[in-house]
Protein backbone atom coordinates (compact mmCIF):
# COMPACT_ATOMS: atom_id res chain seq x y z
CA UNK A 1 0.00 0.00 0.00
CA UNK A 2 2.77 2.47 0.77
CA UNK A 3 5.08 4.05 -1.72
CA UNK A 4 6.71 1.22 -3.71
CA UNK A 5 10.03 3.10 -3.74
CA UNK A 6 10.29 2.71 0.02
CA UNK A 7 9.93 -0.20 2.42
CA UNK A 8 8.90 2.37 5.03
CA UNK A 9 5.28 2.24 6.20
CA UNK A 10 3.32 5.44 5.66
CA UNK A 11 0.86 6.93 8.14
CA UNK A 12 -1.47 9.79 7.24
CA UNK A 13 -2.45 11.97 10.21
CA UNK A 14 -5.60 14.04 9.65
CA UNK A 15 -5.76 16.88 12.18
CA UNK A 16 -6.60 20.57 11.88
CA UNK A 17 -4.89 21.76 15.09
CA UNK A 18 -1.25 22.75 14.55
CA UNK A 19 -0.17 21.87 18.11
CA UNK A 20 -1.60 18.37 17.78
CA UNK A 21 0.25 17.88 14.47
CA UNK A 22 3.45 19.08 16.12
CA UNK A 23 2.94 16.63 18.99
CA UNK A 24 2.34 13.76 16.56
CA UNK A 25 5.56 14.63 14.71
CA UNK A 26 7.38 14.36 18.05
CA UNK A 27 5.73 11.01 18.78
CA UNK A 28 6.73 9.68 15.35
CA UNK A 29 10.37 10.49 16.09
CA UNK A 30 10.10 7.41 18.33
CA UNK A 31 9.30 5.41 15.16
CA UNK A 32 11.87 6.57 12.57
CA UNK A 33 10.93 3.60 10.37
CA UNK A 34 7.52 5.20 9.77
CA UNK A 35 6.81 8.01 7.32
CA UNK A 36 4.30 10.55 8.66
CA UNK A 37 2.15 12.54 6.25
CA UNK A 38 -0.31 15.20 7.37
CA UNK A 39 -3.60 16.67 6.21
CA UNK A 40 -5.40 19.55 7.89
CA UNK A 41 -8.72 19.11 6.09
CA UNK A 42 -10.88 16.09 5.41
CA UNK A 43 -11.05 16.77 1.68
CA UNK A 44 -7.25 16.94 1.52
CA UNK A 45 -7.02 13.68 3.47
CA UNK A 46 -9.23 11.88 0.94
CA UNK A 47 -7.12 13.14 -1.95
CA UNK A 48 -3.81 12.32 -0.27
CA UNK A 49 -5.03 8.86 0.74
CA UNK A 50 -6.18 8.12 -2.79
CA UNK A 51 -2.87 9.24 -4.32
CA UNK A 52 -0.37 8.06 -1.69
CA UNK A 53 -2.19 4.97 -0.38
CA UNK A 54 -0.95 5.14 3.21
CA UNK A 55 -0.67 2.00 5.30
CA UNK A 56 -2.66 3.61 8.12
CA UNK A 57 -4.78 6.72 8.65
CA UNK A 58 -5.03 8.47 12.02
CA UNK A 59 -8.25 10.45 11.68
CA UNK A 60 -9.65 13.23 13.85
CA UNK A 61 -13.45 13.13 14.17
CA UNK A 62 -13.91 16.90 14.12
CA UNK A 63 -12.46 18.67 11.11
CA UNK A 64 -13.28 22.18 9.89
CA UNK A 65 -14.53 21.19 6.43
CA UNK A 66 -16.18 17.75 6.74
CA UNK A 67 -16.65 15.31 9.58
CA UNK A 68 -14.44 12.32 10.23
CA UNK A 69 -17.42 10.12 9.41
CA UNK A 70 -17.73 11.76 5.98
CA UNK A 71 -14.02 11.18 5.40
CA UNK A 72 -14.47 7.51 6.35
CA UNK A 73 -17.44 7.12 4.01
CA UNK A 74 -15.47 8.68 1.16
CA UNK A 75 -12.46 6.44 1.85
CA UNK A 76 -14.65 3.34 1.89
CA UNK A 77 -16.29 4.31 -1.40
CA UNK A 78 -13.00 4.30 -3.34
CA UNK A 79 -11.18 1.19 -4.49
CA UNK A 80 -7.78 2.72 -3.60
CA UNK A 81 -8.72 3.29 0.04
CA UNK A 82 -11.44 0.72 0.64
CA UNK A 83 -9.26 -1.39 2.95
CA UNK A 84 -6.96 1.27 4.41
CA UNK A 85 -6.84 0.83 8.21
CA UNK A 86 -8.13 3.78 10.24
CA UNK A 87 -7.65 4.69 13.89
CA UNK A 88 -9.82 7.52 15.22
CA UNK A 89 -7.87 10.18 17.13
CA UNK A 90 -10.17 12.55 18.97
CA UNK A 91 -10.79 14.64 22.05
CA UNK A 92 -14.29 13.15 21.97
CA UNK A 93 -14.28 10.27 24.41
CA UNK A 94 -17.44 8.65 22.98
CA UNK A 95 -15.93 5.54 21.49
CA UNK A 96 -16.59 3.54 19.55
CA UNK A 97 -19.44 5.04 17.65
CA UNK A 98 -21.54 2.42 15.90
CA UNK A 99 -21.37 4.21 12.55
CA UNK A 100 -17.56 4.15 12.69
CA UNK A 101 -17.41 0.45 13.52
CA UNK A 102 -19.48 -0.23 10.43
CA UNK A 103 -16.91 1.72 8.41
CA UNK A 104 -14.00 -0.43 9.53
CA UNK A 105 -12.39 1.67 12.25
CA UNK A 106 -9.73 -0.46 13.93
CA UNK A 107 -9.00 1.59 17.02
CA UNK A 108 -9.46 4.74 19.04
CA UNK A 109 -7.09 7.08 20.83
CA UNK A 110 -8.26 10.04 22.86
CA UNK A 111 -6.53 13.34 23.43
CA UNK A 112 -4.47 13.85 25.45
CA UNK A 113 -2.58 10.87 24.10
CA UNK A 114 -1.27 7.95 26.04
CA UNK A 115 1.81 7.77 23.86
CA UNK A 116 2.71 4.17 24.71
CA UNK A 117 -0.86 2.98 24.02
CA UNK A 118 -1.03 4.97 20.77
CA UNK A 119 2.27 3.55 19.51
CA UNK A 120 1.12 0.08 20.49
CA UNK A 121 -2.05 0.51 18.39
CA UNK A 122 -0.03 1.80 15.44
CA UNK A 123 2.46 -1.07 15.72
CA UNK A 124 -0.39 -3.57 15.97
CA UNK A 125 -2.10 -2.31 12.82
CA UNK A 126 1.12 -2.09 10.83
CA UNK A 127 2.33 -5.48 12.04
CA UNK A 128 5.53 -3.98 13.40
CA UNK A 129 7.20 -5.59 16.36
CA UNK A 130 6.72 -3.30 19.36
CA UNK A 131 9.74 -1.14 19.98
CA UNK A 132 10.78 0.05 23.36
CA UNK A 133 9.75 3.55 24.25
CA UNK A 134 12.42 5.41 26.15
CA UNK A 135 11.07 7.68 28.83
CA UNK A 136 12.92 10.24 30.87
CA UNK A 137 13.07 9.78 34.61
Amino acid sequence: MSNPQSSMSTVLYVEDEALNRELMRSIFKLRPELRLMEARLGADAIEIAEQERPDLILLDRNLPDISGEEVLRALRSREETLHTPVIIISGDTARPQSNEQGLGVLGYATKPYNIIALLSQIDGVLGAPPAEVQTRD
